[in-house]
């Protein structure tokens, strides 16, 4: 039985909401969320100091060195991973919109069921002369 695990955090599948799978490695959104915010929050004076630091290492995702990429971010030793591959492992912005206004729709079109229901109920229970809750008859 083989165990998948985060491969720059190594937490079980179990212990994280999702595993993305990047590559040749998986990622939490845990981590994909931590990663995403330093690339963003990132300047090249950063990048500059990382990449020095990961000269000889490789992305755990890709295999590239860090020399050839510009620096690698480090994970749990021995784990690294690049720009690339946390943008392929982040959902896109327009992916995020898209869900957050599905979600807006649902939640919307719960709210008209809801009142429609509401509305049958007082406008039978006034026309049919009994409790708005007599719906059986």
């Amino acid at each position: 039985m083989t165990r998948e695990a985060c491969s720059l955090c190594r937490k079980a599948e179990s212990e994280v909401r999702q595993l993305v799978s990047v590559q040749a490695g998986l990622i939490c959104d845990g981590c994909i969320y931590h990663c995403t915010g330093i690339v963003s929050e990132a300047d090249e004076g950063d990048w500059r100091r990382w990449r020095a630091g990961t000269l000889h290492d490789e992305c755990s995702f890709c295999g590239r060195r860090g020399r050839d990429l510009g620096g690698l971010i480090a994970g749990r030793p021995p784990a690294h991973i690049c720009r690339d591959c946390i943008e392929l492992a982040a959902p896109s912005p327009g992916a995020m919109r898209r869900t957050w206004r599905r979600r807006f729709w649902l939640v919307k079109t719960a709210v008209k069921a809801a009142a429609r229901l509401v509305a049958y109920t007082l406008f039978r229970g006034k026309a049919g002369g009994g409790s708005p809750t007599s719906l059986s008859r």
